[in-house]
């Protein structure tokens, strides 16, 4: 098994485990059960460079503190480094409000992550064995997943690795009683208060009657499935190469064409392919096609983004920790830089008039009013449907919506776009248009500049 278990973490981090003559070193996850006690045995018989970490979550009183005992106490036997953290698990998840699974998941993590970065190990390995991704496999099924969610647990996902994925529970018990691995039993892992219990200890047992090698059935239709992902994934990329692009100057970080969808059977599918990652589920994803016959400017949220469907095409933007649609006012006081999110910045400067200044420019990238009429104090918000103002040279007023349309700005710049106002006046949309009433006259000294960045 152990020589397996090393071509495993060969195929894992590369057929070449030795770059410029240095073996890369591996974090283990270690909780002192069955698992990790055995995944830590063999890395130590296959003579690879290894610490280990371990999370006392003390959530089982000396029970936890036991685990804790036995992993350090391997350690010294076999002068392994060993890193720990003492947390209360349930305080955790009550000040963030998680459950208490999660809270252990995002602690234990956490945790080894901060010691990779910290000390330099390339890999963080897990003990996640066969009969796990299987029991993940049905629990996805039972909640309702996407195609990723029948593929039960990845191998390798970024810098962690579960090199005991090819080997069920049973080889494992086999393996740990042949070679006197010592390990602790977690007394919960009986219990059906889980789900994923309720499946190992009751679901399971019925499948063995009707097919022993079960487990084994199931990898290989989980390979099969990897397979057929990848090829799907294939045929994503391409259309992401055609038809969307990243970075725009509206501050999307993604865009789509979906017209090139329309002519493919499911059109949400392949939406879904490249937005899921964005935390948009298909559900929204049929809504986002058949919202292509309704008028734009239709909104969709997820928790950590927003898609904006503007005639034929999305915008994926990044909500910045809120996707709540917000208006702001922001009150300046003096010349300076002002962020307004997505990377840019209003600049706003005072100046003296000096001889042969024109405000006449070929573009209005940078934007000039009257420093006296248009005075300190001054707010920056958001536009607002209503908006007018009375564009330079012009007698009359204009809807800001209707300049927009003029200028050809698309819904997803028009979003986050920003006015400069002065006693509830509009003094300038930034980068577009100043205002008539603050516009530079002979008697003007003190010129405002307005520009972004």
């Amino acid at each position: 098994m152990v020589q397996l278990f090393k071509e495993q973490i060969y195929h894992l981090v590369g057929h070449n485990i030795v770059s410029d003559g240095v073996a890369p070193r591996f974090l283990l996850a270690v909780s002192g059960g069955i698992d990790s006690m055995c995944m830590a045995t063999m890395f130590s018989e296959a003579g690879l460079n290894f610490a280990i970490a371990h999370v006392n979550f003390m959530l089982r009183g000396d029970e936890s503190d036991g685990d804790e005992m036995l992993v350090k106490h391997w350690c010294e036997e076999r002068e392994v480094k060993f890193y720990s953290l003492r947390c209360d698990t349930k305080m955790y998840a009550k000040e963030r409000g998680l459950s208490t699974q999660m809270a252990a998941r995002e602690i234990r993590y956490n945790f080894f992550e901060r010691v990779s970065k910290e000390h330099g190990f390339q890999f963080i390995s897990v003990a996640h064995n066969l009969n796990d991704s299987a029991e993940t496999l049905f629990i996805n099924l039972l909640r309702g997943t996407g195609i990723d969610g029948i593929t039960g647990i990845k191998p390798k996902n970024g810098k962690i690795i579960r090199p005991l994925l090819i080997f069920t529970r049973d080889q494992i018990v086999e393996y740990c009683t042949a070679n006197s691995v010592k390990y602790r039993e977690d007394r919960t892992n009986k219990k059906d208060d889980y789900a994923r219990n309720r499946i190992r200890n009751r679901v399971f047992p019925e499948f063995s009657k009707i097919n022993e090698n079960f487990i084994h059935s199931l990898e290989k239709s989980m390979d099969n499935f990897r397979s057929a992902i990848s090829a799907l994934d294939e045929i994503r990329d391409n259309l992401l190469k055609q038809h969307a692009c990243c970075q725009n100057d509206n501050g999307a970080i993604l865009s789509v064409d979906l017209s090139a969808f329309m002519g493919k059977s499911n059109p949400e599918f392949w939406l879904y392919r490249i937005i899921e990652e964005y935390g948009f589920n298909y559900s929204q994803c049929r809504d986002v096609i058949r919202s292509l016959e309704s008028e734009s400017g239709k909104e969709f949220y997820s928790r950590s983004h927003y898609l904006l469907k503007d005639r034929d095409k999305i915008f994926v933007f990044s909500c910045n920790g809120s996707c709540e649609s917000k208006d702001y006012e922001i009150v300046i006081t003096d010349a300076g830089s002002i962020a307004l999110g997505e990377g840019k910045s209003l600049i706003i400067e005072v100046i003296d008039r000096y001889e042969g200044f024109s405000p006449i420019r070929d573009d209005n990238s940078v934007i000039y009013a009257d420093a006296e009429s248009a005075s300190f104090p001054l707010i920056v918000r958001n536009w607002r449907a209503g908006d007018k103002m009375r564009p330079l040279g012009m007698n009359g007023f204009k809807k800001l919506s209707d300049i927009f349309t003029d200028i050809k700005l698309d819904l997803a710049s028009k979003k986050g776009m920003p006015v400069v106002t002065k006693n509830g006046q509009i003094v300038c949309l930034p980068g577009f248009r100043s205002d008539d009433r603050f516009k530079i006259t002979e008697k003007s000294n003190k010129i405002l500049v307005i520009s972004i960045c």
